[in-house]
């Protein structure tokens, strides 16, 4: 009879330690599997090229598009072949200027922002003009410093021309000008008109009342600055980096 209370016991002693190591042994499983550590957390996406924002970080951020060429031109002229519009009025005439006898000048300054530059082109915004044909000159002048254009020969004058349209921008390409290829810019440039062959139809450039940068006029001797806004004339200029 003890024999027999014996061996039931040991069984019973046996089937108990068999339960408690089975449920051991499962948890072991569980804590030591490959689903113990979220992946997402710490998989390879920490590292691979996902884990930098290719949209913040690529290489746009150092390619030509880093400056908008829509802040800074006006988009009428072709930046590919031109090279950088300079723009200093706002888009916006409020009125028009002209030259006032035949051997005046009217000139707008600007400053290129790298050296040496070359002048590729220029746009005039022609305020009004009463759709005759009226001519003027081009003139360009190129100063060793930054300023004014008095005491500066002027670089280029054209023969007379006519602009093409009225209440528009009327783009003249330079790069066939022998004068201005063969001269890079390494002050300010003024460019402007000079002279007309009718003073009462003008033509009339465009003036923005609110632009930096004030223009200039002559009749001939010594130039004088206009200090209420700026005319509304764009350059185009080549940089080292174009």
């Amino acid at each position: 009879m003890k024999a027999i209370y014996f061996f039931v016991l040991t069984l019973l002693l046996a089937t108990a330690m068999g339960m408690t190591l089975g449920c051991s042994s499962g948890g072991g499983g569980s804590s030591g599997d490959d689903d113990a550590i979220d992946d997402d957390a710490t998989d390879d996406d920490a590292t691979d090229d996902d884990a930098v924002d290719d949209d913040t970080a690529d290489d746009d951020a150092a390619d030509d598009d880093t400056v908008d060429d829509d802040t800074t031109d006006d988009d009428t002229v072709d930046d590919d072949t031109f090279g950088t519009t300079i723009v200093l009025d706002d888009g916006t005439s409020e009125g028009g200027v002209r030259t006032l006898c035949a051997t005046c000048e009217l000139v707008q300054g600007f400053t290129p922002s790298v050296y040496p530059a070359l002048l590729t082109g220029v746009s005039f915004y022609i305020d009004r003009w009463d759709g005759i044909t009226r001519t003027t000159k081009l003139i360009v002048i190129y100063s060793t410093t930054k300023g004014d254009p008095d005491g500066v020969a002027t670089v280029y004058e054209s023969t007379p021309f006519a602009f093409a349209a009225g209440a528009a921008w009327n783009f003249i390409d330079l790069t066939a000008v022998p004068e201005l290829t063969a001269a890079a810019m390494s002050g300010d440039i003024f460019v402007g008109i000079a002279g007309t062959d009718d003073l009462d139809t003008g033509p009339f450039v465009g003036w923005d009342n609110e632009g930096p940068g004030n223009y200039w006029e002559s009749d001939g001797g010594p130039w004088t600055e206009v200090t209420s806004g700026c005319m509304m004339v764009r350059p185009t200029v080549q940089y080292p980096i174009d």
